[in-house]
């Protein structure tokens, strides 16, 4: 697992996967989405615990590039529409954790927590691309 001294390094290498896939417009765009979590998963020895960290990690990672990609679009767009992207955010964050709760493995397996993880991750990942050609889209 990362020590203090390589939380950093280990979070901007996790940011820049992140802004790499967001910016890939070809076919294979949804192919990188796990590259934030394999990046950190190369660097360390993965026990249970180790593996946690690095979906823990990869989820922050696409949280960031989501919040990044939400503001984006929202300086573009009027006050009715930005009423609207947050009403469909709220119900796109419950509907995400309604499946990732489903998806996950029962309460007590030692797997869970990275299970929701990476769960979180891959739609955090997807909403973050979607809303990233919205942003491309012209003002309303």
């Amino acid at each position: 697992m990362a020590t203090p001294a390589q939380a950093p390094n280990e979070t901007a290498a996790a940011d820049r996967a992140v802004e790499q896939c967001i910016a890939n417009v070809g076919p294979d765009r949804l192919a990188c989405i796990r590259r934030p979590f394999a990046e950190c998963e190369a660097a360390t020895p993965m026990s249970q615990l180790d593996s946690n960290h690095c979906s823990a990690l990869a989820l922050a990672a696409w949280r960031r590039g989501l919040e990044r990609q939400t503001e984006n679009l929202l300086r573009r767009i009027d006050a009715a529409q930005r009423i609207r992207i947050g009403q469909l955010q709220q119900g796109w964050r419950r509907w995400m954790e309604r499946d990732c709760q489903l998806r996950a493995p029962p309460v007590d397996a030692s797997i869970r927590p990275f299970s929701l993880a990476m769960c979180r991750a891959e739609h955090v990942a997807i909403r973050a691309i979607q809303l990233s050609g919205w942003e491309n889209a012209p003002p309303g």
